[in-house]
């Protein structure tokens, strides 16, 4: 899925829009903002539809540890690239049960524990050696896309949700004789269609398909 395939889809719905009646160069750049306008606030509304599995460096030595520039939010660590696997700990239960922990001297982790005031910074157990690197999952920052770019992470089924969602910034963007109304059902259709997704995961996702098990036959 490219920004053009979403725009194409777009200029379909909106053919008598004031907006298209400009030249084609300000019709594709001006599409191509709300284009990624709405997948950065697609991100936002659903960080699960743009996880990535990652491998990422540390800074030696160091018990508190920052994510990658591209990253919204750490998800979740696996293990030390080729090595053994990372469980997740509270940092409180850390800090009352081995008060010591960050003094201790540097090695290979086998704990690590999120930072509850900043969801892009975590902690490690102990404090990694030189060149380690660790297997992450992340949610990461959609792109500035081109217009013939392939956007990644998201899968193409979402093309008319983001179409949508477009749609919506072009309407109430049109100067004051447009019709808030139409714009501002164009943006509930498509927050709507998001939390549709999210409701399926739970029977697509999930052992018994959201279902208690005494409902299952």
């Amino acid at each position: 899925m490219t920004p053009k395939q979403i725009i194409d889809s777009v200029r379909k719905t909106i053919q008598d829009n004031q907006l298209l009646r400009s030249t084609d160069e300000y019709i594709d750049d001006t599409l191509l903002e709300y284009v990624n306008q709405i997948l950065k606030r697609t991100a936002v509304l659903r960080p699960d539809l743009f996880t990535l599995v990652k491998e990422i460096s540390t800074t030696t030595g160091a018990v508190e540890q920052a994510m990658p520039y591209d990253s919204m939010r750490l998800t979740d660590i696996f293990s030390v690239k080729d090595g053994n696997a990372i469980t997740e700990v509270s940092r409180v239960t850390m800090d009352r049960s081995y008060p010591g922990w960050t003094q201790v001297a540097a090695g290979t982790p086998v704990n690590w524990m999120r930072h509850s005031k900043n969801p892009n910074r975590y902690f490690l157990y102990p404090k990694p050696n030189d060149g380690v690197e660790l297997v992450a999952e992340y949610v990461q920052s959609p792109f500035e896309y081109t217009l013939n770019e392939e956007i990644a992470l998201l899968p193409d089924g979402y093309l008319p949700v983001i179409a949508t969602g477009v749609i919506g910034m072009v309407v109430s963007a049109q100067g004051p004789n447009n019709d808030m109304a139409i714009a501002n059902a164009y943006l509930e259709r498509y927050t709507q269609m998001l939390g549709v997704s999210l409701q399926t995961k739970i029977v697509t996702d999930t052992e018994l398909g959201g279902l208690k098990r005494e409902q299952v036959i």
